[in-house]
């Protein structure tokens, strides 16, 4: 093993053991740069390790090692313990760190907080009642999330409110989803669909409950009179399976339509697999559905573009939207629930 493979294994090994006085002395004898050790932190933080990563990390923060993983480590581990200090010099230091970052170096800082909370989120829900877990994610979260901080710091300003203006806007809002499907009793064009969806509402849990949309997609175009299958997704760290499943019922299906929840287009490796599929199959359509599509860049939706067909999205207000990129391939309408609704995807 090399010498950084080494020197998490011994912390993971004391860790395991709970010495965290022997933790301490061989961190502080090891020798190793703090780069080596800021990537054990970051490793023992995604095992959900947080006393080890958060020790490892306090040592280095002491040292003077300035990191936003070693500021997260502070941050969760200042909350696990009851450190308040800790958890608030954790948030004060990555809020500053993000914010004077670039654009680009926002979205990585972005991405590895996003990596490490995704499994604290999965521990999280597995509470019965995960109100106070989910309230320390939030913490964790607005350092890297600005728009969180204004919504839940109660910072942005307070309006002045006119009841005819908020009606106005009400209406015009209600008027942004203008779907106009075809006639109840209008021939239908046969089309072979396959719908590809997450199986789970939060996938990465086992056991969690069943996410109906999936389901209720695949019926409904069949109710409307086409032919449609049903893959539920997995999501669990095994997107390239997902997309595999995917590719192996578009092709044994020879489907003329892909509707398919579109995170599995920001793994590149499915993204590239489901893109060389269509080579396949020349004819296919493909529509990504965007549940959550709030938090999603405009960036990544430009880059979808290059995948997609359609965008089908019920968020109609995002800026986003109005991309040059984006406008010709938007489809804001609202997602079905079983029903017949005169057409799903009427321009397909």
């Amino acid at each position: 093993m090399s010498s950084a493979e080494t020197l998490q294994a011994d912390i993971f090994a004391l860790d395991q053991a709970a010495d965290y006085p022997g933790l301490q002395n061989y961190i502080l004898n090891c020798g190793q740069p703090p780069t080596n050790l800021i990537g054990v932190v970051y490793h023992l933080m995604q095992n959900v390790r947080l006393r080890g990563g958060y020790l490892t990390a306090n040592l280095l923060h002491l040292q003077g090692v300035r990191n936003p993983i070693v500021s997260f480590a502070l941050v969760v581990g200042g909350l696990e313990t009851g450190n308040h200090d800790d958890a608030e010099a954790g948030k004060r230091l990555l809020r500053q760190q993000y914010d004077k970052q670039d654009a680009e170096g926002q979205r990585a800082t972005y991405k590895i907080v996003e990596e490490l909370v995704m499994p604290l989120l999965t521990v999280a829900l597995s509470f019965p009642d995960y109100t106070t877990q989910m309230l320390r994610l939030l913490e964790v979260m607005k350092p890297v999330v600005p728009v969180f901080r204004t919504i839940f710091d109660f910072i942005a300003p307070t309006p002045d409110y006119d009841l005819a203006v908020i009606a106005a806007e009400s209406r015009a809002r209600a008027r942004m989803i203008d779907f106009q499907g075809p006639p109840a009793d209008a021939p239908r064009k046969p089309r072979r669909v396959v719908v590809a969806i997450r199986e789970l509402f939060f996938p990465h849990i086992a056991n969690w409950r069943r996410f109906e949309q999936g389901p209720t997609t695949f019926i409904a175009m069949n109710n409307y009179g086409w032919d449609a299958s049903f893959v539920g997704m997995q999501f669990n760290r095994n997107e390239i399976g997902d997309a595999r499943a995917i590719m192996e019922a578009c092709i044994k299906d020879q489907a003329d339509i892909l509707v398919v929840d579109a995170v599995i287009y920001n793994f590149p490796d499915c993204a590239a697999l489901l893109q060389d599929m269509r080579a396949q199959l020349p004819k296919l359509k493909v529509a990504g559905i965007y549940f959550d599509a709030w938090p999603i860049s405009a960036a990544r939706f430009k880059e979808h573009t290059g995948y997609l067909d359609v965008m089908w999205s019920a968020s109609p207000d995002l800026p986003a939207w109005s991309q040059p990129e984006v406008l010709p391939k938007r489809f804001l309408a609202p997602l079905t629930r079983g029903g017949d609704y005169g057409g799903p995807l009427s321009r397909l």
